[in-house]
């Protein structure tokens, strides 16, 4: 019997995804890490589960929003084709609810046993950070190719495929590796730093957060983290979340959002700070800007 992917619930046994099964290359000759293609369509929900191993999601074609509740925070996601779900080892959930329409996403697993034999010289474990729903073309190209291998039947041989998984693998550990991987530049934020910062604050834009809670996923304390932000961008965290703001605020502007609307989606408080902001950043009002 194939061996599927699938999350575990609390006692251990497998919880399988929902969704339609397209493609299960652990059917076929390939090599490489366990993949599979799946369509998705409507509403879903799990209860409390986590991935035993690290878990790659690629949004091909649709699009998918959600929430995912761990302790007493929700975190949103949501994501068009092109997104990208990274999960570390482990990363446990008491409840995730998701609604949209997936007609294709790319699942890939990085089991210990498909590792070690591709990199003998490791452990066996790849230690990631998670992020709901990122982009990165470099990443997308080694899992697509991986698919078309596969639709291929993979003709290119065992080689290929290794060589994919492995690429795939040095690409994840250097660009997503978890903090204990990646060194940091004394005294300033490394590349993969303010990478995570970006993610994180793009997943909570709407949210009214802290500098400690930004702090806190790089595992600093909010002075040490303001003091290395600053010096890494010569921005403040404060400056740099209202330039994010306003950034995504005038994508919205070319919608049909009233401004209070677009205040609240973006993460101001009133549209009076909105406004404020949005003056002090581009020069001009929110509504002169939208009728420019």
């Amino acid at each position: 019997m194939t061996r599927e992917i699938s999350l575990l619930d609390t006692s251990g046994k497998p919880l399988p995804f929902d969704g339609r099964m397209l493609m299960n290359a652990q059917a076929t000759a390939w090599q490489g890490f366990a993949l599979e293609v799946r369509a998705m369509s409507g509403d879903g929900e799990n209860p409390a589960c986590y991935n035993p191993h690290p878990l790659i999601g690629l949004c091909v074609r649709g699009h998918v929003k959600g929430a995912m509740t761990r302790g007493r925070r929700q975190h949103p996601f949501e994501s068009n084709a092109g997104g990208i779900f990274i999960f570390e080892q482990g990363y446990e959930v008491e409840r995730a609810t998701w609604t949209g329409e997936l007609a294709e996403t790319i699942v890939l697993e990085i089991r210990p046993e498909a590792l070690r034999s591709l990199m003998p010289e490791g452990d066996g474990e790849l230690h990631l950070q998670t992020h709901l729903s990122t982009t990165d073309a470099t990443l997308s190209a080694l899992v697509i190719a991986m698919r078309d291998e596969v639709e291929r039947g993979c003709s290119s041989g065992r080689l290929h495929a290794q060589g994919l998984s492995m690429a795939l693998a040095s690409y994840l550990r250097n660009r997503y590796g978890a903090t204990g991987n990646t060194r940091r530049p004394r005294g300033r934020l490394s590349q993969n730093d303010l990478r995570r910062v970006y993610d994180w604050v793009m997943q909570h834009l709407s949210e009214d957060f802290g500098i400690d809670e930004l702090a806190a996923e790089l595992h600093l304390s909010a002075v040490h983290f303001t003091r290395l932000f600053r010096a890494s961008t010569g921005a403040t965290p404060y400056r740099y979340v209202m330039e994010q703001r306003v950034r995504h605020a005038l994508s919205l502007l070319r919608g049909n959002q009233s401004l209070a609307e677009i205040a609240q989606a973006v993460g101001f408080s009133s549209q009076a700070h909105f406004t404020q902001v949005f003056r002090q950043l581009v020069g001009t009002t929110p509504a002169r800007a939208r009728r420019g």
